[in-house]
């Protein structure tokens, strides 16, 4: 029977396979939409977040764990177990609320924000069990577009407080990320409540951490759950993408204070100058800049302070060399300096040279390509045409081959262009020209 249904499936895709190879096709050429936005959005799509599911349940309260197994006991779900305990509200029995991770059949886990009903009152004798009487996914996405979440239980700010604040302990690559990310904020201290899951992209790493917020802002002193969102780059660079609240209120949210500034040209020829751009965020605002500057490991340091509110400085290096700078940023407490390199080469120089100047109808040109200074490897292209002529013919196109032979066809006379290209795409070139007679 199997051998009949699966005969029959593959003759019907035949059928529908020589159908289409004599419909009409129209192909279209769709060029990728290369926008930030788009970029965003395509970065975010391909990727998904991914539950942590190496860290421990959390270590619950006697009675509330109690009322955990009962209601797990009777969850019609996968396997569930306790992330984070964070609040509970008294009704007519009492409301624990937390948030959950529960298992798939491959391992894997979802996030749920899970609400347990104990119809019993505290410390009264137990006459019936405890039960989910709310049980909801929890999408991580859901932190990154919100400042505010409210999580069960917080209709109203302040109406429910975290129960305990143990902090979690963060392991590998989650602990480098976060404590990298957080060290220099100021009036603001995240103690880590537990590692939600990660989801990996192609710029880098993002980590969700729910966190109890503490701070000291102009207005009031601060204590908030937040989930912060922390972006590792695959150039190890550390910085806090997303701070949602889930609980109380955020008088302000203190800015880490940071120091982006950067050479935007850092190669350059001797002779020109390189651009650094200074840029901060955070901080006090009142921002002051600094560039020093030498040869690499050798020679005296030089200072140069921009003036206030200045958005470059020049920097003319007076040698071919490779410096090293610093680009210090200060906002009157604390100051951040980046660390750059300047390479600078000798400019491009086309030394190339040619066999003579007068051959014969016949006879082979040998052109001897070289340069000079420059950025890097050079290659080389050959061209030659007849004088009065537009027409170029390439004896070789650019190569690192440096010698190329020319075999003229006419007695008349030549131009001969041999070209010089370095890694920056700089090009030197020089011209000869030359005369083919006939004998």
């Amino acid at each position: 029977m199997r051998s009949k249904k699966l005969k029959a499936f593959l003759a019907s895709l035949l059928t529908a396979a020589a159908a289409l190879s004599v419909m009409p096709c129209t192909v279209y050429a769709v060029q990728p939409d290369t926008s930030a936005e788009y970029l965003i959005a395509a970065d975010a799509a391909d990727n998904t977040w991914v539950i942590d599911t190496d860290t421990p349940a959390e270590d619950l309260p006697r009675m509330v764990n109690n009322c955990f197994e009962e209601a797990a006991a009777s969850y019609s779900g996968g396997r569930i177990e306790p992330v984070l305990y964070y609040s509970s509200g008294i009704v007519s029995g009492v409301n624990y609320y937390m948030i959950c991770r529960e298992y798939r059949e491959d391992g894997t886990a979802v996030l749920k924000k899970a609400v347990i009903y104990d119809p019993n009152h505290v410390n009264s004798q137990r006459t019936a069990k405890a039960r989910f009487s709310s049980v909801e996914d929890l999408d991580i996405d859901d932190f990154q577009y919100n400042s505010f979440y409210s999580l069960p239980d917080t209709r109203t700010v302040g109406g429910a407080t975290l129960n305990r604040f143990d902090t979690c302990d963060l392991t590998g690559e989650v602990k480098f990320a976060f404590y990298s990310a957080t060290q220099q904020l100021e009036k603001v201290k995240y103690q880590p409540l537990a590692y939600l899951g990660k989801k990996m992209t192609d710029s880098g790493t993002y980590y969700a951490i729910m966190c109890c917020t503490t701070g000291t802002t102009d207005i009031a002193s601060d204590r908030f759950v937040d989930v912060v969102t922390v972006f590792r780059s695959n150039k190890d660079e550390c910085s806090i993408k997303y701070a949602c609240t889930v609980m109380g209120m955020r008088y302000e949210f203190p800015m880490m204070f940071e120091n982006k500034s950067y050479i935007s040209n850092p190669n350059i020829y001797k002779g020109q100058t390189a651009k650094v751009v200074f840029s901060a965020n955070g901080g006090s605002g009142n921002y002051t800049c600094s560039v020093s500057y030498r040869k690499m490991k050798t020679g005296k340091w030089i200072t140069k302070k921009a003036p206030a509110g200045a958005e470059y400085m020049l920097l003319k290096p007076a040698a071919a060399a490779t410096y090293e700078v610093e680009i210090s940023v200060s906002d009157g407490k604390k100051e951040l300096t980046n660390y750059a390199l300047i390479w600078v080469s000798e400019p491009l120089k086309n030394t190339s040279t040619v066999s003579g100047t007068t051959i014969r109808k016949g006879e082979a040109l040998t052109v001897n390509c070289s340069a000079s200074g420059g950025s890097g490897a050079v290659k080389y292209a050959v061209y030659y045409k007849k004088n009065g002529s537009d027409k170029w013919t390439a004896a070789q196109k650019f190569s690192k081959n440096k010698t190329v032979s020319i075999k003229p066809m006419a007695a008349t006379n030549y131009t001969v262009c041999v070209k010089a290209k370095d890694e920056k795409n700089t090009v030197s070139k020089r011209y000869y020209n030359v005369s083919v007679t006939a004998s």
